[in-house]
């Protein structure tokens, strides 16, 4: 109950202090550690996930999504964007990373979404991840947690991925990818 009302306070101070410019949270480290035990991190992408995805836009062309067991590759236009490799989480300093962690994500299942972060990352929006069926076609859809919207819908050919844009699209958003 104790840490309830810190969590109630701090929330509060928050949205006082927020319409005086001040942006400032403190949340108990004690709160921060117990959310991130709860989670249940993965290893390797799903195997419904493994697969080359496309969509298409008039304005930008295609973007593709490489997904291995371990790996995520973004190419716009034939031009890679991101090279990423997924990695179980450890309790690390996200401000004290090596170069070849740049490109790490980790993830986990959340709500039949499957959840990524960038190794480094500390706040701000991840991506998530999920695989459905849509019309008989496996479609992944991605999407931004800021948003909380569809930043892209993707398809196993370039066919599908033309035949299924958007019209009102203006090419894919994937915050963490490009």
């Amino acid at each position: 109950m104790k840490i309830k009302r810190m969590v109630v306070a701090a929330l509060s101070s928050a949205l006082i202090l927020g319409g005086f410019g001040v942006t400032a949270l403190t949340v108990p480290t004690s709160t921060t550690a117990n959310a991130a035990s709860t989670k249940k991190y993965v290893k390797t992408f799903p195997k419904t996930m493994r697969s080359s995805w496309y969509t298409y836009s008039k304005k930008t062309g295609y973007t593709q999504i490489k997904i291995t067991s371990n790996k995520l590759t973004v190419t716009k236009n034939g031009k890679q964007k991101a090279n990423l490799t997924l990695n179980e989480y450890q309790a690390h300093n996200a401000k004290n990373i090596t170069k070849a962690q740049e490109n790490w994500l980790y993830a986990w299942n959340s709500a039949g979404w499957l959840e990524t972060y960038g190794w480094g990352q500390e706040y701000g929006a991840g991506s998530y991840f999920q695989v459905k069926q849509v019309k008989k076609n496996n479609q992944l859809t991605v999407r931004s947690t800021q948003e909380n919207v569809n930043s892209g819908e993707y398809y196993q050919t370039k066919q599908l991925a033309k035949q299924n844009q958007t019209k009102n699209s203006s090419g894919s958003k994937i915050n963490l990818l490009t």
